[in-house]
């Protein structure tokens, strides 16, 4: 319940077979449901290799929003 209170975003690959981003999408919004939730394409499960620039733009953008 704790988490709830916390903010939240998540990234996740459109093409990341581990945790598929509609399994994600329904899990999360259970716990965060106005969270962003942001896909993007042709990024696989590590998002941090795969588009490190844009992962780290969103992060500091988040960090900076409403939602942080």
């Amino acid at each position: 319940e704790a988490m709830r209170t916390k903010p939240a975003m998540t990234v996740i690959g459109e093409e990341d077979r581990s945790l598929p981003p509609i399994l994600a999408r329904a899990f999360l919004h259970e716990i965060w449901p106005d969270a962003p939730f942001i896909t993007l394409p042709n990024v696989g499960h590590f998002a941090q290799e795969d588009a490190p620039e844009t992962l780290v733009a969103m992060i500091e953008q988040f960090v900076r929003s409403p939602f942080a």
